[in-house]
This record gives C-alpha cells, sequence and structure tokens, in this order.
C-alpha cells in the first residue's frame, strides 16, 4: 500500500493481466454470473463482486508484504552468519 493509495484495492478488480486473464474472467462470469445474480439478488451480487475483489487485493498486498518482511529477515541472518553480505532476491 505504497502512500495508502486504498483506491487501487478497486481499480485493480476491473484491470487485467492480458486478454486471455480477461477472457478467461468474462467467461466465468458469462456462466454462472446470471445464476448467483438470480440466486442474491442484483444488490448482493455487485456487493459480493466488489467485495471479493477488493478482499482478494487486500490479501495480495498483506502477502507482498509478509514476504517481503521474509526476504528482509533472510538477508539480515545472511549478513550477520557469514563473512560476506548476500542479498537473496
Amino acid at each position: 500500500m505504497n502512500h495508502l493509495r486504498l483506491h487501487t484495492l478497486f481499480t485493480s478488480t476491473i484491470s487485467h493481466q492480458d486478454f486471455w486473464h480477461l477472457l478467461s474472467n468474462m467467461f466465468g462470469l458469462y456462466f454462472f454470473g446470471g445464476e448467483v445474480c438470480r440466486f442474491i439478488g442484483p444488490r448482493k451480487f455487485l456487493g459480493l463482486y466488489i467485495g471479493s475483489g477488493v478482499l482478494a487485493s487486500a490479501m495480495q498486498c498483506a502477502e507482498a508484504y509478509y514476504n517481503r518482511r521474509q526476504r528482509w529477515g533472510r538477508e539480515t541472518v545472511s549478513a550477520n552468519t557469514s563473512s560476506e553480505f548476500k542479498i537473496e532476491i
């Protein structure tokens, strides 16, 4: 969350890596979205769609933060246990 750009939690739900990523998402939405929307209603479906996207974005940020802290810990241990400083990326 660089400089608390909270809007990116939402905007990342509508951006895609490439054409095939977009196509596979639209394929799943086409086949399953209608049934889910009829079952829970359009307002709850929109909330589910946006909420799951924001939650997935937040979990991705948490994973990146955890991985960055783990990598920092390995670099510190590596520097303290050997005669040379080694950066692992």
